[in-house]
This record gives C-alpha cells, structure tokens and sequence, in this order.
C-alpha cells in the first residue's frame, strides 16, 4: 500500500481498515504513535508498505479497539506493542548498571596488569664493580650544566665590562 496524504496516522488507519477490518480511531492511533521511537516509526512506515501485517500489528495495539463479535481467541491476548509498552528496555539496562556500579564499589579487585605487583628485584645503583648508567649520566649532565652557568656568568661580565666602556668612551 502507498502512504496517504504524507499521513502516518492516515496511512495507518487506512491500512488497519482495508488489511483488519477496523476502524481505527485518530485519537487512539496519534496517542500510540507518540509513543514510538523514530526506527519504529519507520519500521510501522515500512511494514505498510511492504504490506507485512505481522509486523504492523506488533507495532501498532489493535487490541485497543472495540469489536463485537470479531476475533478468535488469538485475538484476546495483547499485542507486541502493549507488551513493549509496559516493559520499559531502560528498567532493566538501569538495573544492570546500578549492580555493575554497586559491584565496582564494594569489592577491590586484583588487577593483573603490568607494574600492578612492583616488588624490588635487585640492589638498584649500588652494585658491585660498576656504575648505574642512569648516574654516570647524571653526573655528565650535571657537570655540562656547570660548565654552562659559569661561561654564562663569565658572558654576563664581559658584557658589564663592554658597556662600561662604551659609556665612559663618550
């Protein structure tokens, strides 16, 4: 079937009339359909379409409607709509994370990852018959650091000794 007049409630009660039978309210139908998420809305558009009564009638409750005399005991029992309607998806996913996070929150777990377990393996920079690389680099840089800050001071005074000259040369 076609989509009438870019009308989902239309398109739905004109589907529900000519596939079921019924006369559908708007009223009823733009009070379920708010109640859908987008990709079900598209999945209700596409079922009308496809003409997939199955998958019409879980998305939209026909059970809402009143029939005299019509329907078999299949008929009596609700529809997938009413079902999800009633079974919130975020009831239980709330309840899964509440556990996960009271279950974070009680227990220290062991964690098993690198350097979890640090335990001292050796002597560290005191070792027989040789240096710890790490201090002998230290060291050089130490000394390079030195040698720097004292030409540094030795600029700083030739500077001084340039500018002393320059001022008393005029």
């Amino acid at each position: 079937m076609e989509i009438v007049n870019n009308s989902t409630v239309d398109s739905v009660i004109d589907y529900a009339n000519v596939k079921f039978g019924l006369e559908l309210k708007k009223d009823d139908i733009t009070e379920q359909l708010k109640g859908l998420s987008f990709g079900d809305t598209l999945n209700l558009l596409d079922s009308i379409k496809n003409e997939d009564n199955d998958k019409f009638s879980s998305i939209i409750d026909l059970s809402r409607v009143n029939e005299a005399g019509y329907g078999t005991i299949q008929t009596a029992k609700p529809s997938n709509a009413t079902i999800r309607a009633s079974n919130n998806g975020n009831d239980q996913r709330d309840f899964t994370n509440a556990q996960q996070d009271a279950k974070r929150d009680s227990s220290n777990p062991q964690r098993y990852v690198a350097g979890s377990n640090k335990q001292p393996t050796g002597q560290g920079a005191v070792r027989a018959g040789s240096a710890d690389p790490d201090d002998i680099e230290r060291a050089e840089n130490k000394y390079k650091s030195d040698a720097n800050q004292q030409q540094s001071n030795i600029n700083a005074q030739e500077i001084e000794r340039l500018k002393q000259l320059a001022m008393g040369g005029r």
